[in-house]
């Protein structure tokens, strides 16, 4: 703060008014002077004088500063007009969350599936076949193409060797292969087919695949792998699975467990598990998981550990559309046996 004294001599401050004249320069002093502007002492009068500010200097073009990120999604996101509501407390019509695009129809597929024929077992029926064949065969059905999950053949296991004879109508691998060919002959559209855990039992003992064997002699039947395979239908993934554990307390609980254990990258679109001997559909991560039905009756091992044989065969209607089931329905066949 700048000081004139009477005389009009300009000083920088007080302090070097004050020194110029000798005089004494203390707290109260510059109190006071502070508090009056203006202050007398040894026969002089020291004024203060309010200084103008300088102007801040204007720059020419100054950059923008960035804008908030936030403020950048916003306006990606909603329009002038609808920002403008927003910040106005209005509501706006528009949804913006990103629903995927709803398919009801696409490609058509209609598949027939079975499952645990355990052909050679004297709780397997060779009717059945006929009936399910028969069905299969008729053009006015629309069937493309028989999926089947594993245990075409009742097999022989070392262990049990000694009960299984009474409860087998063919027994030893040939006896087994000839009848699988003979009832599997019968069904004339393509047939894809897994082995399961009694397919295996000849495989572990003699080294041949019963399942192969039968598949090499009949053209339209293809083995696609041991206890679970992946096709292709229309951009989809069907998986067959078979597997060797065992029922639980709830029809659902297996399938459960099953599409909890894979993978969200590799998940595919339908599972038909085999294996367990019963009917259950549900839907979960996205998946249409299947229990297929047996076209083996309650057998005594089964009476024994009081399980119940679902028995019967599946039609599934379903449409595919960019990778995706568009719409399935599951329609169960039952043999009440």
């Amino acid at each position: 703060m700048k000081v004139i004294d009477e005389s009009g001599r300009m000083f920088r401050s007080l302090g070097e008014a004050l020194s110029c004249y000798g005089l004494p320069n203390n707290g109260y002093t510059y109190y006071n002077f502070k508090k009056t502007g203006e202050i007398k002492k040894g026969g002089h009068t020291f004024t203060a004088i309010q200084e103008e500010e300088e102007p801040t200097p204007l720059l020419r073009n100054p950059a923008p500063a960035p804008e908030d990120p936030l403020v950048t999604k916003l306006r990606e996101r909603y329009s002038e007009d609808e920002l403008k509501a927003i910040a106005a407390g209005q509501g706006i019509a528009k949804r913006f969350i990103p629903f995927p695009e709803i398919h009801l129809q696409g490609a058509h597929h209609r598949i027939l599936v079975i499952s645990d024929t355990h052909i050679g077992s004297v709780y397997s029926p060779e009717e059945w076949h006929g009936i399910v064949s028969g069905f299969a065969n008729d053009p006015a059905n629309g069937i493309e193409c028989i999926l089947h999950c594993g245990d075409l053949v009742d097999g022989l296991k070392i262990g049990r060797a000694g009960t299984q004879i009474y409860e087998l109508t063919d027994i030893g691998f040939e006896a087994q292969r000839n009848k699988a060919v003979a009832m599997m002959s019968m069904y004339k559209l393509p047939i894809y087919i897994i082995s399961g855990n009694h397919d295996s039992y000849f495989k572990e003992f003699t080294g041949v695949n019963i399942v192969k064997e039968v598949c090499d002699r009949l053209p339209n039947m293809t083995y696609i792998g041991q206890d679970s395979a992946d096709l292709n239908v229309g951009g989809c993934t069907i998986r067959l699975f078979h597997g060797g554990d065992g029922n639980s307390y709830a029809l659902s609980y297996r399938l459960q467990k099953l599409v909890e254990s894979i993978t969200g990258g590799k998940k595919p679109n339908i599972i038909l598990a085999g294996h367990v001997h019963k009917f259950c559909y549900i839907f979960d991560r996205n998946i249409h998981a299947i229990s297929v039905p047996a076209m083996q009756s309650q057998t005594a091992f089964m009476r024994a550990r009081k399980l119940a044989a679902h028995t019967g065969f599946l039609i599934l209607d379903f449409d595919t559309k960019d990778g995706n089931v568009c719409n399935l329905s599951v329609q169960l066949y039952p043999f009440y046996a």
